[in-house]
């Protein structure tokens, strides 16, 4: 599929150059179909590649893992509790190698922590892994709007844009399980799949800090989140890609100002930022 959006865009750009201003007419629109062919060529396999990520099956472990996300953000799992593998496997009906396979997975992800000789326990996030997440957003969000410059089109970003209106308002477990879900969507849409596992695995961390944060005006946060990221993708679905990179630089100082004292210190003394 690459090679003949290549080839076709290479036909495009060279076209034969003509003596005859009529000839050269004809040629000039050929190459203009041919760029237009080019690019719808690109979008379609885009889909498809979209398509056949969806209609991968999920490991045993994977599903095992978003259940262990759902309920840690749901509180029914505690920060600093220890993971209890034989009573989790049993009500997932599976033996303990895939819940302790999961635990791992989500050890790499920072929202679980094994001991020695203990075994697994639920994260405590604290200000100072807050701002580490935010640190790393300066680096995934730049990279995400550039991926969709390359590789996306006006609509594609409008379709993301209009998807915005689909996250749910409601208390913070509501709001946090809709947002998260809108971020995998869009994580499905990212051409580079190794920047969209990074994206995934922040997303998933995101999502528990969404729903353990404390904040005195749900409403006024759920309106300051979907207001910026409707910015963002407005100016992209423009192809403004700098002023989209401008609102996400703004977004990410803002926020992590905003939550990391909300959580506990490790030192108690004060937060870099």
């Amino acid at each position: 599929m690459q090679a003949v959006v290549v080839l076709f865009r290479s036909h495009a750009r060279e076209g034969r150059r003509c003596h005859s201003a009529t000839c050269q007419s004809t040629c000039d629109a050929n190459a203009i179909e041919l760029a237009s062919v080019a690019d719808e060529v690109a979008r379609k396999g885009q889909i498809v590649r979209q398509t056949v990520e969806k209609l991968k099956p999920k490991s045993l472990s994977e599903t095992i893992g978003d259940e262990l996300i759902r309920l840690i953000a749901s509180g029914e799992l505690k920060s600093g509790q220890r993971l209890n593998e034989v009573h989790l496997a049993e009500s997932f009906g599976v033996s303990r190698g895939p819940v302790r396979e999961a635990a791992r997975e989500l050890e790499g992800q920072g929202l679980v922590v094994s001991k020695p000789r203990q075994g697994f326990y639920i994260a405590d996030f604290t200000a100072e892994q807050i701002v580490d997440l935010y640190e790393v957003v300066r680096w995934v969000d730049p990279a995400i709007i550039h991926d969709f410059k390359k590789y996306a089109d006006s609509e594609t970003c409008q379709e993301i844009l209009t998807d915005i209106d689909n996250i749910a308002r409601g208390d913070k477990l509501t709001f946090s399980n809709s947002l998260f879900a809108f971020r995998q969507r869009l994580a499905e849409r990212i051409h580079n799949r190794v920047l969209a596992g990074q994206a995934l695995t922040l997303y998933r961390q995101f999502h528990i800090v969404t729903a353990l944060l404390d904040v005195p005006d749900h409403e006024a946060w759920m309106d300051r989140v979907l207001t910026m990221l409707r910015k963002v993708w407005t100016a992209m679905s423009k192809q403004e890609w700098n002023r989209a990179e401008q609102i996400v630089h703004e977004s990410i100082e803002f926020w992590h100002k905003d939550v990391a004292p909300r959580f506990p210190s490790e030192t108690h003394g004060k937060i870099r930022t």
